[in-house]
């Protein structure tokens, strides 16, 4: 299982071609319109979402997009992140997650596994366009969520060397510490529910007209 040290900044959508154009120096891997599915444990006394577990069990397909087309891209995934407890007030995250990749092809054979066989009830789900980038030994991502951007930045190693490195690299973006997020996109996304009075919905869309946003 991989250890992921992240670090998170929302914006918003205002801020798109500002972000974009800071990250033109780096390589860019391309951009794809993802939508991700979560489940939970059939067993409510297991539920991931407990504070105990705190993990997320979740089905994305990626579509390459725009001057990326490519339909040999396309890539199913199934994966499991769950948050490191003596890290989850710390700025700089700290995940476990396992992954495998499947053929889009089979999305629906993988769901009636999910959802028939094992009965994991679906929690919710959302939609992004993602962009990726690399530099610096640091795989960055731009999305663009319906209620606004996460630039993220993500590197592997030991805890110190990571942490240096990150430090390097939001500084070149002119970010501290201070105005990175500890929330996931759904927590973002009930924070701005809360903040604007609007009921939170499971799904997280693009043709949502009551989107609250940053």
């Amino acid at each position: 299982m991989t250890i992921e040290q992240e670090i998170r900044f929302y914006f918003s959508s205002e801020k798109l071609m500002f972000w974009r154009e800071k990250l033109r120096k780096f390589e860019y891997r391309g951009q794809y319109y993802e939508l991700t599915v979560m489940y939970d444990n059939p067993n409510p006394a297991y539920t991931f979402y407990a504070p105990s577990i705190d993990g997320r069990l979740r089905l994305r397909v990626a579509n390459p997009i725009g001057k990326d087309l490519d339909i040999t891209k396309r890539r199913g995934l199934v994966s499991w992140k769950q948050r490191i407890p003596e890290f989850q007030n710390e700025k700089i995250r700290h995940e476990n997650e396992i992954e495998f990749n499947f053929n889009p092809s089979e999305l629906q054979a993988v769901q009636i596994i999910l959802e028939m066989v094992l009965k994991c009830p679906k929690i919710s789900s959302y939609e992004r366009r993602r962009s990726h980038y690399e530099g610096d030994e640091i795989h960055i991502t731009l999305d663009e969520f319906p209620f606004g951007l996460m630039l993220e930045f993500e590197a592997g190693g030991n805890v110190k060397d990571a942490k240096e490195r990150l430090t390097r690299m939001i500084t070149q973006f002119g970010l501290n510490f201070q105005q990175a997020s500890i929330y996931s996109c759904d927590d973002m996304y009930r924070a701005l529910c809360l903040e604007k009075k609007k009921q939170p919905k499971p799904d997280i869309l693009f043709n949502d007209p009551d989107m609250p946003c940053l």
